[in-house]
């Protein structure tokens, strides 16, 4: 424990330690780089796209809506829906 207080210590005397995260806008400066790299995404990602609705449930088919879910059956959203 003495160490790492020491440690702590070393450091703070040498500045300040900033964390920061990236974001968006560390990779493309304008907004035609944004495009182009959205437009090659998409053309990469081609037909392969699918959109997955979720799948609807009747608040009496419950348990059967859980053993989907469990068994993974269905993927997304899982809606219950009032009978």
């Amino acid at each position: 424990m003495l160490k790492r207080k020491t440690k702590a210590i070393q450091i703070a005397q040498k500045g300040s330690l900033y964390l920061t995260r990236l974001t968006l806008f560390d990779y493309v400066a304008t907004t035609e780089e944004l495009q182009l790299s959205a437009d090659t995404w998409f053309e990469q990602l081609g037909n392969d796209f699918q959109l997955r609705r979720s799948t609807k449930f009747s608040l009496k088919q419950a348990a059967a809506a859980h053993e989907a879910l469990e068994s993974r059956q269905r993927s997304g959203s899982i809606v219950l829906v009032p009978c």
